[in-house]
């Protein structure tokens, strides 16, 4: 991956353009899922979003670990490809990105991931209003929640998201209606351009927009 800021080359230093934003949050979340071919166990792309979690977790279930045994539904990476994907914007604050590997003060915490709806309430969309490519979405299901990325929305609806947790990482389709995503009720939306970036954007090396970082800066360790 290489770094950019999140502009263009005429726009003032500082600024975040939006459109150069979500096309970074699309393809960050493509690549995350392979661009939609799958990115499975011992991918080294699904082991970087999960920090290797859901394979901690499956060799703990196969060796008969009681704690995995008692693991409601198991445990679903859904969440860590959000996390993930804000860190990898450029994202800094701690409320926002539940990861370990993000050069902050805290770790990842159990169960922590679905909060980033209440953690990022300012940029929060109406439920029913149609979300944009990049914006992050969490609707209900029988486990108590399922979370994406948006790739692309149709105005019938046709909705073509980045998905972790099902198992793992890959492209699905699904289909939007007000308040609802497959029948299922949205619980949050988070609208990607009402988020604060503090550093450069690390995207796939055949990104072409935004302006190269041509003084990037390590990714783990830079202070708030």
């Amino acid at each position: 991956m290489k770094r950019v800021w999140l502009r263009r080359e005429d726009e003032p230093v500082g600024t975040i353009n939006e459109e150069v934003l979500r096309k970074a949050a699309v393809a960050n979340a493509a690549w995350a899922t392979n661009d939609g071919a799958g990115a499975n166990l011992d991918d080294p792309r699904h082991e970087e979003v999960t920090e290797g979690r859901r394979k901690q977790y499956e060799v703990a279930l196969k060796a008969g670990l009681e704690w995995a045994k008692k693991m409601r539904g198991s445990y679903s990476s859904c969440g860590d490809l959000l996390h993930w994907l804000l860190r990898k914007l450029g994202v800094r604050d701690e409320k926002l990105v539940n990861r370990t590997d993000d050069g902050g003060q805290h770790p990842w915490l159990a169960g922590a991931n679905p909060a980033l709806g209440s953690h990022a309430h300012e940029a929060l969309r109406p439920i029913t209003e149609r979300p944009e490519p990049g914006d992050l979405v969490m609707n209900n299901n029988q486990y108590g929640g399922h979370m994406y990325v948006v790739r692309s929305i149709d105005e019938d609806g046709t909705m073509v998201t980045e998905d972790y947790g099902q198992p793992y990482g890959k492209r699905h389709t699904k289909k939007w209606t007000p308040g609802k995503v497959d029948g299922n009720s949205i619980l949050w939306v988070i609208n990607i351009a009402k988020l604060k970036y503090e550093e450069s954007a690390s995207v796939p090396d055949d990104f072409e927009d935004g302006v190269l970082d041509d003084n990037p800066y390590p990714e783990v360790g830079v202070p708030n």
